[in-house]
């Protein structure tokens, strides 16, 4: 495993495939002691699955020499990005492996398992994200999630593509209080400051919350509280993605964007249950 609070959902759906299959799966957490950063090498990234969905079947392996013999021995390297995008054969890995790298997800893993494995519960966040989801809870069917992904994806990146323009943000947020009655944007970024003084600005007259008080090392609290929300206007990355895919069934028929890049029309397919899913420029 590695990478962010989405990352480690990904990873774990990938191993409850292979578990299903009859195989024991056990998780090499050593990334996170050895790297734990972002790409650019400014924000942390712990392994914060548990701490999101304690209920969770969870081994690692902890034994080091078995870890290096098996990489030795048993090493298979996957590349989400490089592979086509019928390319689902580590679904057939027999033991023993040592899998790294991403994995092409077939369809099941989020039309079916992703409801299925992960449940939210609010009683895991901080005092400070309760008085958010509080204020979330009382915006009801108004509330809108935005996310603005930054940090090493404020540039261009071969797997992500180019960062969503203010442009984006502001049709999308059109689209929403086209919806609403009274709509209240809760704002969360990896770098909010910047946020404030070059996003919100260009957004007109809406009422938008950023909600700093979380801070990388604490992402997985604003994965829980943006997906309580209704609405949601997603960027770059999985995190305001897999908040939507989180709702619960209350919120099902909210607004969901995407900005277009290449795998928008893959992430739509995920949002067949909501009423609407728009995609702006």
């Amino acid at each position: 495993m590695d990478g962010g609070i989405c990352s480690q959902m990904h990873f774990y759906l990938v191993g409850m495939l292979l578990s299903r299959s009859g195989h024991r799966v056990a998780y090499d957490l050593s990334w996170f002691r050895d790297v734990g950063t972002d790409l650019d090498g400014r924000m942390c990234r712990n392994f914060d699955l548990l701490r999101i969905f304690p209920g969770l079947r969870f081994e690692e392996s902890r034994n080091t020499i078995l870890n290096r013999i098996y990489i030795s021995l048993f090493y298979r390297r996957n590349d989400y990005f490089g592979n086509t995008h019928d390319s689902l054969e580590w679904q057939e890995t027999a033991p023993p492996a040592y899998l790294d790298g991403y994995f092409r997800d077939p369809e099941e893993m989020y039309s079916r398992l992703f409801r299925e494995v992960f449940q939210i519960d609010t009683r895991v966040l901080n005092n400070s994200s309760l008085q958010t989801l509080r204020m979330i809870e009382k915006a009801g069917a108004d509330s809108c999630a935005i996310h603005v992904r930054r940090g090493d994806l404020a540039r261009f990146n071969a797997a992500y593509g180019h960062p969503a323009e203010t442009d984006y943000f502001k049709e999308c947020v059109r689209q929403v209080a086209a919806r609403c009655t009274d709509p209240q944007f809760f704002l969360f970024s990896d770098e909010p400051d910047w946020c404030e003084s070059h996003l919100i600005p260009e957004l007109g007259d809406c009422r938008i919350t950023v909600c700093a008080g979380n801070g990388s090392d604490k992402g997985w609290c604003d994965l829980i509280l943006m997906s309580r929300c209704r609405h949601h206007i997603t960027s770059q990355g999985s995190m305001g993605k897999y908040a939507a895919l989180l709702r619960d069934e209350k919120n099902l028929d909210g607004l969901v964007t995407l900005p277009v890049n290449e795998g928008a029309d893959d992430w739509k397919r995920r949002y067949d249950y909501a009423a609407v899913v728009a995609s702006a420029t």
